[in-house]
C-alpha cells in the first residue's frame, strides 16, 4: 500500500521538542519512547503496532509547529518587501513588477521538521507573446509587442535577442544586481530580530541567507536559527496562454516563466523558460486532505537517505503518486509532470542515475512492506541520533 493512501486524523499540541522540534503530547513522547528503546536494542523483539499508530506518531515528529511556522512566515514577508521595495529605484523594475509568490513547499506547510527553506517568485508583468516550441515543459518569451514606456522598452530588449525573444541568462544577471544592491547593513534589525545575512546566486534564484544573531523577545526562534531564502524573478502569464495538453489543467490561476539554468536541453540562445505553477498545485492539494501528510512522510524518508532526493519536486509529483507509482516510473524511466505530460522528469538523468534511484527506492519500498505493523518502521523516518533525543527530552520532562 502506497503511503499516499494512509489517512491521518489528530490535532497536534503546541511545544516542541529539542533537536526535531515537532509538536507532540506527554503519552504521545513516552510510546514513542518505549517502543524506540524496544528497537534500539539489538536483543528485543520488535513491538508489534499498527501502521497506521506510527505513521501518525512519525508524522507528529516531523511536522513543523505551527508558531514555528507562523513567525517565520512573517519573518520572510517583511524581508522579501524590503527587498522588492529597494529593487523598485530599477526603473524597469517599477514599471513591471506585480507581485510576490510564495512558492514551494513551505507555501503548502510541507516543511519538516524545521521551517528553515522558503521560496518567493518575483513576478513582473511583461506581455508577450508565449511559444512552447520543440521542448515539451518550456516556453519562449517574445517582447516585441511588450508596449510600455520608451525607456523600458529600450532597457528590456538589452535582455531579448535580436529575434525579441527574452534571454534568462540576461534576466539573471539582472536579478542578481538588483538583490545585491538592495542588500544593505540597515536589514540587520527586521521584527525585532537582529539578523546576519548573505547572498549568492543558485540557479534562478538569489539566495538570502538569514541567521538569527538575536531574536526578537518572546520569540520561539531561537538564537542561531537559520533559514534560507529562494527570491526567484519570474514573469506572470495568465492560465489560457499557454497549452500544455493536460486534461487536468487547472485554469483557475495563472503561471509563472522562470528562468531557470536548463542543461543539455539544447537551449543554445539561452531564451527557454520553465513554467512554475504555485498557485495551481496548492489548489489541488486543498482537496486531498491526506495528501500533505503522505507527502511530509515521503520528504523525511528522502531526507532519511533511504532513496536519492535528486530529481523530485515531492510536492508536485505527489499529488495521486504513491512510492509504488514512482518505481514503477523509474523502471518505464518516464515520468511525466502534472500539467505536461509529454515532458519526461527523468531526461536529464543517465542510465545509472536512474538505475541508482530505482534501486533505493525499491528498497524504501520493500522496507515499508516487511515491516508494516512494527515499530522497526520508525527506522525509515530517524536516525539513531533523531530517537536519543527524543528520549532525552522526555526524561526532562518528567
Amino acid at each position: 500500500m502506497g503511503l499516499s493512501m494512509m489517512k491521518f486524523g489528530y490535532n497536534t499540541c503546541s511545544y516542541s521538542i529539542k533537536g526535531i522540534g515537532r509538536p507532540k503530547t506527554i503519552i504521545q513522547l513516552n510510546e514513542f519512547a518505549f517502543h524506540t528503546l524496544n528497537i534500539r536494542t539489538r536483543r528485543a523483539k520488535m513491538t508489534t503496532l499498527s501502521t497506521l499508530r506510527i505513521l501518525e506518531t512519525a508524522h507528529k515528529c516531523i511536522k513543523v509547529g505551527s508558531k514555528e511556522e507562523s513567525e517565520v512566515r512573517v519573518l520572510v514577508n517583511s524581508l522579501c518587501n524590503e527587498f522588492t521595495n529597494r529593487m523598485k529605484s530599477d526603473t524597469l523594475f517599477k514599471e513591471t513588477y506585480n507581485k510576490t509568490i510564495l512558492c514551494g513547499s513551505f507555501r503548502d506547510s510541507l516543511k519538516v521538521l524545521r521551517a528553515d527553506e522558503v521560496d518567493f517568485n518575483i513576478v513582473l508583468i511583461l506581455p508577450g507573446v508565449v511559444t512552447s516550441g520543440d521542448y515539451p515543459g518550456k516556453v519562449a518569451i517574445n517582447i516585441n509587442s511588450y508596449s510600455g514606456s520608451s525607456e523600458c522598452q529600450e532597457l528590456l530588449r538589452k535582455f531579448a535577442n535580436e529575434d525579441g525573444f527574452l534571454q534568462t541568462s540576461k534576466l539573471r544577471a539582472w536579478s542578481q544586481s538588483m538583490v545585491s544592491k538592495a542588500n544593505k547593513n540597515d536589514l540587520e534589525i527586521i521584527n525585532g530580530h537582529t539578523l546576519n545575512i548573505k547572498i549568492s546566486q543558485n540557479g534562478p534564484a538569489e539566495t538570502v541567507y538569514v541567521t538569527i544573531k538575536s531574536p526578537a523577545p518572546g520569540s520561539c526562534l531561537e538564537q542561531g536559527f537559520q533559514l534560507s531564502i529562494d527570491l526567484v524573478l519570474g514573469i506572470y502569464f495568465p492560465p489560457e496562454s499557454l497549452q500544455t495538453g493536460s486534461t487536468s489543467h487547472n485554469a483557475k490561476h495563472g503561471w509563472v516563466a522562470i528562468p531557470k539554468p536548463i542543461n543539455g536541453s539544447g537551449d543554445y540562445q539561452n531564451i527557454l523558460f520553465v513554467p512554475s505553477y504555485p498557485e495551481q498545485e496548492s489548489e489541488e492539494l486543498k482537496n486531498k486532505c491526506n495528501m500533505k501528510p503522505a507527502i511530509r512522510l515521503v520528504k523525511q524518508m528522502r531526507d532519511r537517505k533511504a532513496f536519492s532526493r535528486k530529481g523530485f519536486r515531492l510536492k508536485a509529483k505527489a499529488i495521486n503518486v504513491s512510492l509504488d507509482y514512482l518505481v514503477k516510473s523509474l523502471e518505464a524511466r518516464s515520468l511525466p509532470v502534472h500539467q505536461h505530460p509529454k515532458f519526461n522528469m527523468l531526461k536529464k538523468f543517465n542510465s545509472n542515475q536512474i538505475d541508482a534511484m530505482k534501486i533505493q527506492m525499491g528498497v524504501a519500498l520493500k522496507q515499508f512492506h516487511k515491516y508494516q505493523n512494527t515499530t522497526a518502521l520508525y527506522n525509515l523516518f530517524f536516525t539513531e541520533k533523531q530517537k536519543i533525543s527524543f528520549i532525552k527530552e522526555i526524561a526532562q520532562q518528567k
